[in-house]
């Protein structure tokens, strides 16, 4: 098998030369997680410069989510006034910004099916399952108020705050239809002073 033409749909399916087949297919068992090489396993899903999915592997992990009957919540966020970071400290402190960030509201997800993304430079995705709307603005709180204290980076303290859109997943709208009511709530956050959720 050429790993250089392998496409990951999702944890179970792939698109190998062009044909679609599952991990547990028996005609290509080579096709595991254990034998599969981790960096083409990265490849397919992970984010460059987070911890975090793509936003093509993302996707793909909502739409299933939505075939299972599952509610979500989505949620787009961004740091507040973070090219004001990179202008002052570098783009490489900013790096390290952006992972200490994920990281933190990744150990504060600390749930199997739920899902964050970087859409892009500084704003992400994130999307919560079978859970309600207050549950969620609770563990966003716990988010933001553990960054009051202070991020310890590269022997600074970065005071760092992040904007907020929330909404109830409308499966009767596309993702995209979705992202962009969560995106226009984040866009109010900013408007109406940042550092805050709406």
């Amino acid at each position: 098998i050429n790993f250089d033409n392998i496409r990951i749909i999702n944890d179970e399916h792939y698109i190998v030369n062009n044909k679609l087949i599952t991990i547990n297919d028996i005609n290509y068992q080579i096709i595991t997680f254990n034998k599969m090489p981790e960096n083409i396993l990265k490849l397919g899903i992970k984010d460059s410069k987070t911890p975090t999915y793509n936003f093509t592997y993302f996707k793909s992990l909502v739409e299933s989510s939505l075939k299972e009957n599952n509610s979500l919540i989505m949620v787009v966020f961004d740091i507040d006034n973070f090219k004001s970071i990179n202008d002052t400290y570098g783009h490489s402190y900013g790096d390290d910004v952006l992972l200490t960030i994920t990281e933190l509201i990744q150990y504060n997800i600390h749930k199997k099916n739920d899902y964050i993304c970087r859409f892009g430079g500084d704003e992400f995705i994130i999307c919560f399952t079978n859970v309600d709307k207050e549950q969620v603005i609770e563990r966003l709180n716990n988010i933001n108020k553990r960054l009051e204290t202070g991020l310890y980076i590269k022997n600074n303290i970065c005071q760092i705050t992040l904007s907020m859109g929330i909404i109830i997943y409308n499966r009767d709208k596309s993702f995209e239809e979705n992202f962009e009511e969560a995106d226009k709530a984040l866009y109010e956050s900013k408007e109406d002073g940042k550092n805050r959720i709406t």
